[in-house]
């Protein structure tokens, strides 16, 4: 569980450090896919499944908000253009 916990956080933190916030849907669909997947694999009941897939979407968003506010204080945004001075011919 705690592995679980640190690599969504991690996987949050480095899709808002990169993505824009539309990025979070197929993240948090593709999150709930696979813990539910290895969760039916491994015969993991029913109420423990939703509480792994609750814990592991809030921890995608929770790190996708402190990669997304590391980058906006870093002032790396992808988004601004790029300004270059005019060089007299």
């Amino acid at each position: 569980m705690i592995s679980l916990s640190i690599l969504c956080t991690v996987v949050g933190a480095i899709l808002g450090l990169r993505f824009k916030v539309l990025v979070l849907l197929p993240a948090t669909l593709a999150t709930g896919v696979v813990i539910a997947a290895v969760s039916v694999s491994t015969g993991t009941g029913v109420w423990w499944t939703v509480i792994l897939t609750v814990m592991g979407v809030t921890l995608l968003q929770i790190g996708y908000l402190g990669g997304a506010a590391i980058s906006l204080l870093s002032g790396a945004s992808a988004a601004a253009p790029v300004r270059r001075s005019a060089q007299p011919s």
